[in-house]
C-alpha cells in the first residue's frame, strides 16, 4: 500500500557553469603542484608534454607543431629563454614549482616574442610555518644489475625569516630554498672503460701504454660513487618574499643550474679521454615589486639578470691545442695562425684535434 513519508526541509541552490569565459582570450592550462606530484613522470618538461597541443622530441618541447626555439620560457614572469637560439630554459626542480602556466595560443599583451607557446613557471614561497623535504632516489640500492648507476638527491625547506625579538615578521618575511642533484653513468657505463689489447685481435701492447679509466677519480661511499659521473646535473633556488601589506609585496630570487656530461660513441671507444664533453652553467637574479590597487588595476615592477654559458669540445684539450689541416700544402697550422691567415677558410677539409705533443 502507498503511504506518505514526511521528510525534513531542504534548500535548492542553483549552480551555473560558465561554458565560455568572455574575458579569456588565450588557450592553455594551469598545472598546480599537487597535479605535478600525481603525474607519472619525474621532471617538469615531461609534465608539460602531457598537455594538449604539446609534444616532446629529443628532450625539446614543441607547441602545436612549432619549433623548439619558438617557445618562450619565463620564471616568475621573467624571461630565461636562450638569447642565442631560444632554446630550453633554466632548470627548476619540480619541488620548487607552485604552478605552471602552459599557454598554447592567443597570448595577452603581457607576453611577447612567442611564436608557438609560452611556459611561465611560478616558484614556491615560504609560509608562517617551517616545512621541508628530503628525497633520495637510486637504481642500485639492492643490485646494480642492468642499472645506470643513477642517483638523485633533493632537499628543500621553507618558512618564516624571523628572530625571537622580531616575531612580528613571521607572517610577512618568508623564504623557500631547494637544491637538487642528479648523477648517472647511463646505459653505456660498462663501455667507458676498455682494454684495446685484449679486445682487438693481433694488437700488441705498445711500450708505456696507459689505459684510460674514467672512474679513477671516484671514491666509494657505502656503495655510492663520490665525484663526477658521465652525466651530472645540479640546480638550486632561493626565494625571499616580504609582504609589505595586503596590497604590496616584494620578492627577490636567486637560482641557477649546472650540467656536466661526457659522451660515448663506439667509434671513439678507445679514445674517450679526448671525446666530446660539455658543460652548461646558468643563473638568474630577479626582483619583483607588486602593488594591487583594485581587482582591475595593479602595478608590477620587475628586474632580472640572466646568464648562460656553454662549453663543448674534445675532453682534456684546450682551444690553444687545436690544429687545422689545409688542402694546399697538407701542413698543420695552429688555431691562432689560422685566425690571422688570409683566404684560408676555403681550403679547410677537416679539423684534427691533437695534443701539443
Amino acid at each position: 500500500s502507498r503511504t506518505a513519508v514526511q521528510i525534513d526541509d531542504f534548500d535548492v541552490s542553483e549552480a551555473r557553469v560558465e561554458m565560455v569565459q568572455a574575458s579569456k582570450t588565450g588557450s592553455g592550462r594551469t598545472i598546480k603542484a599537487e597535479d605535478m606530484e600525481l603525474a607519472p613522470v619525474d621532471n617538469l618538461g615531461d609534465v608539460i608534454a602531457l598537455q594538449a597541443g604539446v609534444s616532446i622530441s629529443g628532450g625539446e618541447l614543441h607547441f602545436r607543431g612549432g619549433r623548439s626555439n619558438e617557445v618562450v620560457y619565463t620564471i616568475d614572469g621573467m624571461s630565461v629563454s636562450d638569447a642565442v637560439d631560444g632554446g630550453s630554459a633554466l632548470t627548476v626542480d619540480m619541488d620548487a614549482v607552485e604552478y605552471t602556466d602552459v599557454k598554447t595560443g592567443g597570448f595577452t599583451a603581457e607576453y611577447g616574442n612567442a611564436q608557438s607557446g609560452i611556459i611561465n613557471i611560478t616558484t614556491k614561497s615560504g609560509g608562517r610555518d617551517y616545512h621541508g623535504k628530503f628525497e633520495l632516489i637510486t637504481d642500485h640500492a639492492v643490485t646494480d644489475v642492468n642499472s645506470s648507476n643513477s642517483d638523485q638527491l633533493k632537499f628543500n625547506i621553507g618558512g618564516p625569516v624571523f628572530t625571537p625579538w622580531i616575531s612580528s615578521l613571521r607572517d610577512k618575511f618568508t623564504f623557500f630554498a631547494n637544491v637538487a642533484g642528479s648523477w648517472t653513468d647511463g646505459r653505456f657505463k660498462d663501455y667507458f672503460y676498455s682494454d684495446p689489447v685484449a679486445e682487438i685481435e693481433g694488437l700488441v701492447e705498445p711500450e708505456n701504454f696507459t689505459y684510460s679509466n674514467p672512474n679513477e677519480a671516484r671514491d666509494d661511499f657505502f656503495g655510492f660513487d663520490l665525484g663526477n659521473r658521465n652525466y651530472n646535473d645540479y640546480n638550486a633556488n632561493v626565494k625571499l618574499k616580504y609582504q609589505i601589506n595586503a596590497a604590496q609585496k616584494l620578492t627577490i630570487a636567486v637560482r641557477g643550474d649546472r650540467s656536466k656530461y661526457k659522451s660515448f660513441a663506439y667509434g671513439w671507444k678507445y679514445a674517450l679521454e679526448h671525446y666530446n664533453a660539455g658543460e652548461t652553467f646558468q643563473h638568474q637574479i630577479a626582483g619583483t615589486y607588486d602593488h594591487t590597487f583594485n581587482p582591475q588595476m595593479n602595478l608590477k615592477i620587475k628586474a632580472s639578470y640572466y646568464s648562460k654559458q656553454i662549453t663543448q669540445g674534445p675532453d682534456g684539450i684546450s682551444r690553444d691545442q687545436f690544429f687545422i689541416k689545409t688542402m694546399t700544402n697538407d701542413e698543420f697550422i695552429t688555431n691562432d695562425d689560422y685566425l690571422h691567415a688570409d683566404n684560408q677558410s676555403n681550403n679547410i677539409i677537416g679539423v684534427d684535434y691533437l695534443t701539443s705533443e
